[in-house]
This record gives structure tokens, C-alpha cells and sequence, in this order.
């Protein structure tokens, strides 16, 4: 189930995350690679916490954060319904 660019959840209740980010290389090059990082769940449900709770980080006061919470039940019943 993909949330959005770059998170998604697979069948097994993974959530991923996915980035191009520029490398620098020992030999002083620059390229863009594939960042991934995992968090392992036993079901899909957690997975979606996870993701709220890493959604919310970001707030910077109560108001914003009742924003993201609104926006992230908007996009569970896309996803569900």
C-alpha cells in the first residue's frame, strides 16, 4: 500500500521508506542513490502508527498537529475505504 512519494507498507506490515539523495563518493563524485530505510511490524495496523507518529514529528505547535492528524485520517480512509 503506498502512502504517499515515499512511505508505503508492504503485505507483510513493513513500513518503507524511500529517498533519492545525493552521495558524495570517495573519489569526490556526486551521485544519486536509492535511501531506504524499514521498520518492521507483525501486522499493517502498527505500520500505520508508526507512520502517524513520524507524520506528527514535524508539528510545530498543537494547531499544526491537529492539521496532520486530519490529514492523516483523510488519508486512511482513502487507502481503507
Amino acid at each position: 500500500m503506498k502512502i504517499n512519494n515515499n512511505y508505503s507498507i508492504d503485505k507483510n506490515g513493513t513500513l518503507i521508506f524511500q529517498e533519492m539523495r545525493e552521495v558524495k563518493k570517495l573519489d569526490g563524485t556526486k551521485t544519486n542513490e536509492l535511501f531506504t530505510d524499514r521498520w518492521y511490524f507483525s501486522n499493517t495496523k502498527d505500520a500505520l502508527k508508526k507512520y502517524c507518529q513520524l507524520a506528527l514529528l514535524e508539528s510545530e505547535d498543537v494547531k499544526d498537529c491537529l492539521k496532520r492528524i486530519d490529514e492523516l485520517e483523510k488519508l486512511v480512509d482513502e487507502k481503507v475505504i
